[in-house]
């Protein structure tokens, strides 16, 4: 009977990449990689890695039903622990980009003859 009890709580806390989309912090992201060793934010950098990091998660949200949650986890990871993501907050660029090359290589796979 406890275990009844239970079920709904965790029904509701489920982690949320179940259905959202994952939040990455672009400023964050596009501030350090536009800025320069000497510390100076260069607008000419940011200004394009914003937008294509605001395209990108459009992109993302039109798709996030058919992603799989496999691909998910894999490219959330990835995206977060990128080596050149100074900032730490993942990007969804580089989200975006590992989910394509996940779906390329499924592609690529043989087909299981029967």
């Amino acid at each position: 009977m406890r275990f009844l009890f239970l079920l709904p709580a965790f029904l509701i806390c489920q982690p949320a990449f179940a259905s959202d989309l994952p939040h990455y912090d672009s400023e964050g992201y596009c501030t350090a990689y536009a800025t320069g060793p000497d510390g100076q934010l260069s607008k000419d950098i940011y200004d394009p890695c914003l937008t294509s990091e605001y395209f990108a998660q459009a992109q993302l949200d039109d798709r996030w039903s058919e992603i799989s949650g496999t691909t998910r986890q894999l490219c959330d990871k990835a995206a977060r622990s990128d080596r050149n993501d100074r900032s730490g907050s993942g990007s969804y660029g580089l989200f975006k980009d590992c989910i394509e090359k996940q779906e390329r290589q499924a592609k690529d796979l043989p087909k299981p003859s029967n």
